[in-house]
C-alpha cells in the first residue's frame, strides 16, 4: 500500500446502521474511493461491506475496542497507510472503549478526524493539543470543548437535507406480535393496560405487513415476549424470505437454537431484558422469572451460533441501581458485549414517585459510574444516560414506524405504551396525558405504505421535530417547568418535552 489513502472507516456499530451509514459517507464524497472498512472481527459486517465491493480489514478486537488486540500486520497497515480522513461509525458515545477508538485513530496522524452516528450527521474531531480533551465541530460551524460523556448532548443541527419529506428509501419497522407473556414485571405497561392477554398477530397478516421493500430492518417487540406467539415459526420464515437484519426484544426464557432456526442465517440481534444478575433481585422485578435458565439458554446459543449478537437492556430502579455493575459482568461472563441502560416510563403514580426509578439522579448515576468503569475493565460496551434531562435528535419519524397487531402505524415506539386512545404519564411527581390517538398515523389493513409515510399527519410530527430542536441540558426543575409551560393546543406537541427525546425514559 503506497501513498496517501483517501478513507479510514473505523467501523463500530451493527452491520445495518454501517451499511446505512457508510452509504451516507459514500454520498457525501462521492464515491468509496480508495477506502479501507476496519471491522472488529468477522462476521455480518464485513461480509455485506465486501459484497458491496468495499476493501475489509479484520481488527480483531472482540467487546471494547483496545489497541493492544489489534494484530501487529493490522497495525502495521493503518500506521502506514497515511489516511487523509478517518470516520468512526459507531452506534454510541460512552465509556472507555470509545475514547481508545478515538485516541487510536487520532495515533494514525490523518489530516481530518470525523465522526458519524445513528442520526446521521457528520462531525469533524479538531485535535486539540493532546491535552485529553476533544473540540467538535458542528454543522452550524461553532465549536465547543467537552469531555466525551456530555458532548452529544449539545446544539446539533439535524441534517441540511432533512425536511419533511422521507429522508431514506428504506426504514425501519417494530412490530407487534403478542400478549402473551410468562412474566409479570413490576414496571411493565401490561400491568394497566387492561389487555387481552390470548392474542397475538396471525403470521399471514405479519407476512403481508412486510411485504414492502423499502422495509430495511425489523424488530420484535411490544406487550409480550415474542416468542411466546403460537405462530413464530412462520413468522421467523417470513423474515428469512425478505433477509433483513432483524432484532428480537426478548426476556430470554424461550432463547434456543431450535426456536431461531429460521433467523441464524441472517443479521440477527436479541435484545434480552436483565435486570438483575443475582436471582433475588432479578426475581423481584421480573416475577415468575428462572434467571438461571436464561443464563444457561444464552451461553448455549452463543456457543452454538457465535454470530449471533445479544445485548442486555436493564431497567435501572431503585431495586438495582447499585447493582448495575453485576449485570456487567454477567455480560462479560456470557459473551455478551453491550448493555443499554434504561429508564422506565411510568403509568402509574407509585412508580413515578420513585424519582431514581424515572429520571436522573445522585444514586442512579452513582450506579452508572460505578458500572462504566467495570464495563471499562471487562471489555464490555455500557451505554448510560446523562446526568441532566439531555435533549437529543429525535429521528424516528424519519427512519422507523411502530406496527401494532391491528396494523395501526405510529412514528415511534415510545409514543405506543399501550392500546388506548390516550394514557398517564407520570414523572417526578407531575402527570401529563401522551395523547396516543393523535399519533396513529395511519392503517396498514387501510391505507398503502407510501400513503402513510408520505401523509400529512407524519410530515406534522417530522416539522415540529425540526422547529423544536434546541441546544438544551436542563436542570430537573427547568425541564418540569417546561414540561408544565409547553402549550397542549396540539396534541402533537407532546413531542416538544417527550421523556424519551429529552433521554429521561426508556
Amino acid at each position: 500500500m503506497t501513498g496517501k489513502m483517501d478513507k479510514l472507516v473505523f467501523c463500530a456499530a451493527p452491520a445495518w446502521q454501517t451499511m446505512k451509514l457508510a452509504e451516507s459517507l459514500d454520498n457525501r464524497a462521492g464515491s468509496p474511493g480508495n477506502t479501507i472498512f476496519l471491522v472488529p472481527r468477522e462476521g455480518e459486517t464485513g461480509r455485506r461491506l465486501l459484497e458491496t465491493g468495499r476493501r475489509v480489514v479484520i481488527g480483531g478486537w472482540d467487546g471494547m475496542f483496545e489497541t493492544s488486540h489489534l494484530p501487529d500486520s493490522v497495525d502495521k497497515t493503518l500506521s502506514s497507510a497515511g489516511f487523509k480522513e478517518i470516520v468512526i461509525v459507531c452506534d454510541n458515545h460512552n465509556g472507555d472503549g470509545y475514547e481508545k477508538i478515538i485516541d487510536y485513530c487520532r495515533s494514525l496522524g490523518a489530516e481530518r478526524i470525523g465522526l458519524v452516528c445513528p442520526d446521521m450527521l457528520y462531525r469533524p474531531i479538531i485535535p486539540d493539543g493532546g491535552n485529553g480533551s476533544h473540540t467538535f465541530s458542528f454543522t452550524d460551524g461553532d465549536s465547543v470543548t467537552q469531555s466525551m460523556d456530555d458532548m452529544f448532548y449539545k446544539e446539533r443541527a439535524y441534517p441540511q437535507n432533512l425536511s419533511e419529506e422521507p429522508l431514506w428509501d428504506d426504514f425501519g419497522a417494530i412490530f407487534e406480535t403478542t400478549f402473551l407473556c410468562n412474566y409479570e414485571c413490576v414496571h411493565c405497561p401490561r400491568n394497566v393496560a387492561g389487555l387481552d392477554t390470548s392474542r397475538s398477530i396471525d403470521p399471514q397478516v405479519f407476512e403481508k405487513f412486510i411485504e414492502d421493500k423499502r422495509i430495511g430492518h425489523i424488530t420484535l417487540l411490544g406487550l409480550g415476549e415474542t416468542l411466546m406467539n403460537p405462530g413464530f415459526e412462520e413468522i421467523s420464515k417470513s423474515i428469512r424470505r425478505k433477509k433483513v437484519p432483524t432484532a428480537i426484544v426478548t426476556n430470554g426464557s424461550y432463547i434456543s437454537a431450535g426456536k431461531l432456526n429460521h433467523l441464524l442465517d441472517i443479521d440477527l440481534t436479541l435484545v434480552v431484558s436483565m435486570d438483575g444478575a443475582e436471582e433475588d433481585i432479578f426475581g423481584h422485578l421480573r416475577k415468575h422469572s428462572q434467571l438461571a435458565r436464561i443464563r444457561e439458554n444464552i451461553a448455549t446459543l452463543l456457543a452454538e451460533h457465535p454470530g449471533v449478537e445479544v445485548i442486555f437492556n436493564t431497567v435501572v430502579s431503585v431495586d438495582n441501581y447499585n447493582h448495575i455493575d453485576k449485570v456487567v459482568e454477567l455480560a462479560a461472563d456470557l459473551g455478551v458485549g453491550k448493555v443499554n441502560l434504561l429508564n422506565v416510563l411510568a403509568l402509574d403514580k407509585k412508580s413515578g414517585d420513585c424519582h431514581w426509578f424515572c429520571a436522573p439522579s445522585p444514586q442512579r448515576m452513582e450506579g452508572q459510574s460505578k458500572a462504566l468503569a467495570r464495563a471499562g475493565k471487562l471489555g464490555v460496551d455500557l451505554v448510560g444516560k446523562p446526568s441532566r434531562p439531555s435533549m437529543r435528535t429525535c429521528l424516528s419519524p424519519w427512519n422507523q414506524m411502530y406496527v401494532t397487531m391491528n396494523g395501526d402505524v405510529y412514528p415511534c415506539s415510545f409514543i405506543y405504551r399501550i392500546p388506548s386512545e390516550t394514557f398517564d404519564e407520570y414523572f417526578m411527581n407531575s402527570k401529563a396525558q401522551a395523547p396516543l390517538e393523535a399519533f396513529r398515523i395511519g392503517n396498514l389493513n387501510k391505507d398503502s405504505l407510501s400513503n402513510i409515510w408520505n401523509g400529512p399527519k407524519i410530515r406534522e410530527i417530522r416539522r415540529i421535530l425540526l422547529d423544536s430542536q434546541r441546544n438544551l441540558q436542563l436542570d430537573l426543575a427547568d425541564y418540569l417547568k417546561l414540561r408544565e409551560d409547553t402549550p397542549k393546543d396540539n396534541p402533537l406537541d407532546y413531542c416538544r418535552t417527550c421523556l424519551n427525546r429529552w433521554n429521561c425514559a426508556c
